[in-house]
């Protein structure tokens, strides 16, 4: 596997696995709670309800993994599930196949309920097959669980003692998933057709083809599995079962079997959620605040835009939550190193406040426009407009200190050495992030938030810190180009290492990207309000998209620390597979 498998390809395998599978469950959540709010207006097919239950499953302890990875590739800690003939790792690896036959035993029963839904649809209603498969799909899974379980609790994995053992166990379980596979891809096949007739028949009907749902997503379902699941599957046994070898382009394709499955999951759960939410679209009323600097520009921007926007926002954000936890914890590893900046954590930690805030704010605005829940109480309280003012503003201060630490470490070295100078800017730019949030949430606790009879209240108080920080926003962009210059001159001196400006490398970039998404955009709006009459149309177009692009700003930011950051570890990392699943295990 080292020979065909290079650390690159490893390396890219562990992270978006990780990030592939975290959305897993958040989709999988969805899915059921929009399942569950949609019940009365569509018809519940248990048998589908399980297939997700069994998906989220499948996610959940697919994510214990792949962060045990993470935690393993950045030297943070050695998971006992990855450690090879520990009883935990035997544990794990029974689940691990559990979860696998779990999901192919429910899309099996699923595609069968569709074909008798579709061919004999009295019989179907009637004879009430819909629970009767839900239940034998759940026999299967349970009596599948309790033989490997049953087994891995009673006898050695190796069978060192008995001629009976878990690893005997999981290999016979996987001839049987064997037959079932081929089974599953006639079934997905026959239903196919069967869907396409159906949905012909409607349209020489002149009826209208918005449904039914279920069977949309049953064979986004199935094509997803065939695709990334099955074929794989059955392509390895039978090159191993004929062949008695495995190519190695076929080894190249066992390695990614767990990132296909993911793929599958993803796929399956996105669109499942983009139908339920179809169903019953409210209207959305109530004016949200985005930010002080941004309005409702309901005349400039469309209706797609609209119900875009949001969704644009959860995954640039929950993008920035994985790249500032992958770039926070190896750098507080290195805060022991002489080389450590405290300005550059405390302006990841500022990114990574702000991307929690900010997806918490994107979850509760699709949520709001599915009429799941009232979102109002994120989307307009004062409180929640406070954390997400403030945490824009921390970002702000720390790309500031930032920018002054480097310029003047390269303007007064000796100095800056002598004189602890980074860890003064660090204590400044907590200090002064302190302030302002005491500032205003003391203002919305003892004066009110528009302070009616009141002199000074909190409106009054972010158009003062709003003033501040354009004057920051100023002094940031000239130490960003003083920073420039000055690291041009400093890379082009002689005796140089490139592996010595890893720090200015970060800093550089994270100075571009601020400047490009995020300053000027503010300092754009800040001319349109200032000396124009009339709000400028493009301008107020471009501010509207003022949060996603502070999310692409972080996004770019923290993973190129994250590259940066691999420098610094080992070269070579050792990464265990499962040799136990069902799919894996020796023949």
């Amino acid at each position: 596997m080292g020979l065909i498998i290079s650390l690159t390809e490893v390396v890219i395998r562990v992270h978006v696995e990780a990030v592939l599978n975290l959305s897993n469950i958040l989709l999988c959540l969805a899915a059921l709670l929009l399942y569950f709010v949609h019940r009365k207006s569509t018809k519940v097919v248990p048998s589908f309800v399980l297939f997700i239950v069994c998906c989220l499953i499948y996610s959940v302890v697919f994510s214990i993994e792949a962060i045990s990875r993470l935690l393993l590739y950045y030297d943070v800690a050695v998971a006992r599930i990855l450690v090879p003939h520990h009883p935990l790792h035997h544990w794990y690896s029974t689940v691990n196949t559990m979860c696998f036959d779990s999901v192919y035993a429910t899309g099996t029963f699923l595609a069968l309920d569709r074909i008798l839904v579709m061919t004999l649809p009295f019989a179907y209603s009637s004879w009430n097959l819909d629970k009767k498969l839900f239940c034998a799909s759940l026999g299967i899974c349970l009596l599948t669980s309790t033989f490997l379980i049953g087994s891995n609790a009673f006898f050695p994995f190796h069978g060192n003692v008995s001629s009976f053992s878990t690893e005997a166990a999981t290999h016979l379980l996987g001839i049987v998933y064997d037959l079932i596979a081929p089974i599953e891809v006639l079934l997905h096949v026959v239903f196919s057709v069967l869907y396409y007739r159906f949905m012909k028949r409607r349209q020489s009907n002149g009826t209208r083809t918005r449904g039914p749902k279920t069977n949309q997503m049953t064979l986004v379902q199935g094509v997803s599995q065939t695709v990334f699941c099955i074929f794989s599957k059955m392509w390895n046994r039978l090159e191993v079962s004929f062949t008695g070898r495995e190519i190695w382009w076929m080894l190249r394709v066992k390695f990614y079997y767990q990132f296909f499955f993911a793929i599958h999951i993803f796929l399956t759960a996105s669109f499942i959620v983009l139908k339920l939410r179809r169903l019953k679209k409210q209207a959305v009323t109530s004016v949200h605040r985005v930010s002080l600097m941004v309005e409702r520009t309901n005349g400039r921007v469309t209706a797609f835009e609209e119900d875009l926007r949001p969704y644009l926002e959860i995954i640039g954000w929950l993008g920035c939550i994985s790249v500032c936890f992958l770039a926070v914890v190896p750098y507080l590893l290195f805060r022991k190193n002489p080389n450590f900046i405290g300005s550059l954590l405390f302006f990841i930690l500022s990114c990574f406040t702000c991307s929690v805030i900010h997806a918490t704010q994107a979850v509760a605005r699709i949520l709001d426009m599915s009429g799941l829940v009232d979102g109002s109480a994120i989307l307009d309280g004062d409180w929640f407009f406070l954390c997400q003012t403030t945490s824009i503003d921390f970002i702000y201060i720390g790309g500031t200190v930032l920018a002054l630490d480097r310029v003047l470490v390269m303007t007064f070295p000796s100095q800056y050495s002598s004189w602890g100078v980074s860890r003064k800017l660090c204590l400044l730019a907590a200090l002064f992030s302190l302030l302002v949030a005491a500032l205003l949430f003391g203002t919305n606790a003892f004066r009110g938030y528009k302070g009616d009879g009141v002199h000074f209240s909190t409106v009054v108080a972010l158009k003062k810190v709003g003033v501040v920080f354009d004057v920051l926003a100023v002094a940031e962009f000239l130490l960003h180009v003083v920073f420039c210059i000055q690291y041009r001159i400093f890379a082009k001196r002689a005796n140089i290492k490139p592996k010595a400006l890893k720090a200015n490398q970060v800093a550089f970039v994270q100075g571009i990207s601020q400047i490009t998404f995020c300053l000027l955009p503010k300092f754009l709006n800040r001319i349109s309000t200032t000396f124009s009459s009339q709000r400028i149309p493009w301008i107020d177009h471009v501010t509207w998209y003022y949060q996603f692009s502070f999310a692409l700003h972080v996004f770019v930011t923290c993973s190129f620390m994250v590259y940066k950051m691999q420098f610094m570890r080992r070269t070579k990392v050792v990464v265990s597979i499962p040799r136990n699943s069902a799919y894996t295990s020796k023949t």
